[in-house]
């Protein structure tokens, strides 16, 4: 039985820290909205973790703001000052100076994002912080920050802090899996009122993991990193030290963060040497930063075998991880979504989004016939894009699914592919009702561009709404989880058994295009076991004509219909309806 977390002892360990330098053009606060600037100088706040009574842990992007080129050479401003503030009765208003005592570039951090986002896409198209709207001009400071988003500071007080508690050592977990449960320890905006916000708890899970020579390196969380909490710690409920968070980053023209962190096997093994030691007066900031950005050749080194990013053979897999195999990612032309296997071979029927597939439908042909190739990627064996044949889509609003059937390659035929059974086995398995409250994850390919070593994504929430029709029938069920672009024909499950909850269908888009994640709504799987059923006990496609029946309440609920009356317009100029393609 996992134990509970204890926040108490993990938040003495927590730090708040303020890093100050000139800054007569105000550039350095780019992308760091709770940032200070005043007397022509900068001041910026972060989190960290001590890990024994002088040293301290954070992100390097501590000091992206504060680095400048000089001769081709990465220096740190000179007057750039470090202080740290404690969660201490005894010195809890008190700020002390550190000194940096080392800049740890991880392995394998850069080229993973790299390989996530596209070799020459992170400066073009890509920021790091948090942004409410697109800068006029992006000065070269803005970039600066992505030259230390691999690396961990190591900073020293220059006194020990006998005021706090001798800590035990830090330990990494046993292993890295999507859905473990997650607390972080930071201090969002601390820097405006370090006694409200030192030391705040925010819960989530890791929705991913990505390896680097079969060793965690990134994490994917749905933790929200507010500014200034990068640099928090990451703990699971056995108090392991999961990793450090980073500041999120941010496709430009959009407002969807992926949240990362570098994993604690990434830096853990290198920190040994600096446990009780002496600061040193000087750190070669140039000489640490030997990769990532600073190599002029993008190409991948060699190291970086098909599918880097993929773990090895996961022992004692979790629900979730069990769950995921189900889940595979379907590219058709340059769309991309995810489905649901829910049959076995030789049929191996794939649930997915009827929006999906709608753009590709042959306009006049007198049967059903796709203008692209149908692409799927198996999660149990993504060494190989296989193919699919299209079914069935349906064309009504309130039924937006499609059914795809797996085409193996020969090399396939006889192997076993995982499937959800919720179907196969809905007369003879007792189904649990869901539930307002009940906790969920939703699984699918959002977020990230579709990779060939991006494993499916997983998201937590639970059960925000249960829309029905007036027969008393759920028709949509609504989660807090967040779902981005590329989930949709994703699989909503519940928390503890994975079981089958809904098809994730759509989000919700404003006029203005703004997309709201965790508004959401997915297809109930009572509703579509009726069609479903018959299909995967050998009847055929028939029973899913019914799909395409008219239902004028049914589409108003999926529509966002608004209702007759004053607010009418004021509604549909806020939310244009849940079509925000996923």
């Amino acid at each position: 039985m996992d134990t509970q977390l204890q926040p108490t002892s993990i938040s003495q360990r927590s730090v708040l820290i303020r890093i100050s330098g000139r800054d007569s053009r105000k550039v350095k606060n780019i992308g760091r909205p709770s940032s200070i600037n005043e007397n022509g100088a900068t001041l910026i706040s972060v989190s960290g973790v001590m890990i024994d009574n002088t040293t301290i842990l954070t992100t390097g992007c501590l000091l992206g703001p504060f680095l400048y080129k000089e001769n081709e050479k990465l220096l740190l401003q000179k007057d750039a000052k470090i202080e740290v503030r404690f969660e201490s009765e005894e010195n809890g208003t008190t700020w002390f100076p550190v000194q940096l005592a080392d800049l740890i570039q991880c392995p394998g951090v850069g080229d993973t994002l790299k390989s996530l986002i596209g070799h020459g896409a992170l400066l073009r198209y890509w920021d790091v912080g948090w942004f409410s709207h697109e800068p006029a001009q992006r000065p070269v400071e803005s970039d600066l920050n992505w030259y230390t988003y691999d690396c961990i500071a190591v900073l020293k007080l220059k006194d020990k802090a006998d005021f706090m508690p001798q800590f035990s050592p830090l330990r990494s977990p046993p292993s890295y899996q999507r859905g473990t449960s997650v607390l972080s320890v930071s201090s969002p905006h601390g820097l405006l009122h370090p006694e409200a916000f030192l030391n705040y708890l925010h819960s989530g899970i890791i929705s991913n993991v990505f390896f680097y020579k079969d060793s965690p390196c990134v994490l994917m969380t749905d933790v929200s990193c507010l500014p200034g909490s990068e640099g928090g710690a990451l703990y699971d409920r056995d108090n392991n030290f999961i990793g450090i968070q980073v500041p999120p980053i941010r496709k430009r023209g959009t407002n969807t963060y992926a949240y990362l962190s570098i994993a604690s096997k990434a830096f853990l093994p290198a920190l040994e040497a600096y446990m009780d030691t002496k600061f040193k007066e000087e750190v070669d900031i140039d000489a640490k930063l030997t990769g990532f950005l600073r190599i002029e050749n993008e190409k991948i080194p060699d190291y970086f075998a098909p599918n880097p990013l993929l773990p090895p053979k996961v022992r004692n897999p979790t629900v979730v991880e069990q769950t995921c195999l189900r889940v595979p990612l379907i590219m058709v032309g340059s769309s991309w979504g995810s489905g649901v296997i829910i049959s076995p071979l030789p049929d191996c029927y794939i649930l997915t989004s009827g929006h999906l597939l709608k753009p590709f439908i042959a306009k006049d042909s007198p049967s059903l016939k796709i203008n692209a190739r149908i692409k799927v990627r198996l999660p149990s064996h993504p060494q190989k894009w296989q193919y699919a044949e299209c079914l069935f889509v349906s064309n009504q609003s309130h039924s937006d699914i499609a059914i795809l059937k797996l085409e193996l390659s020969p090399e396939l035929k006889d192997i076993d592919i995982p499937y959800v059974d919720y179907f196969t086995t809905y007369q003879s398995k007792p189904k649990a009702p869901v539930s307002l409250r009940q906790a969920v994850f939703a699984v699918g390919h959002g977020l990230l561009t579709p990779n060939e070593n991006v494993r499916a994504g997983v998201t937590s929430g639970i059960v925000s709404k249960l829309v029905t029709d007036k027969t008393g029938a759920v028709v949509v069920v609504a989660t807090s989880c967040d779902v981005h672009t590329g989930a949709s024909g994703g699989m909503l499950v519940d928390a503890t058994t994975g079981e089958f909850i809904g098809l994730i269908t759509q989000n919700t888009v404003q006029t203005d295009g703004v997309v709201l994640p965790k508004l959401n709504g997915s297809l109930p799987g009572p509703f579509l076991s009726k069609y479903l059923c018959p299909l995967v006990q050998g009847e055929g496609i028939g029973h899913l004509r019914q799909l395409d029946e008219a239902n004028e309440e049914r589409d108003k609920i999926w529509n966002l219909t608004p209702e007759q009356g004053p607010a009418e317009s004021s509604l549909t100029n806020i939310i244009q309806n849940w079509q925000s393609k996923l």
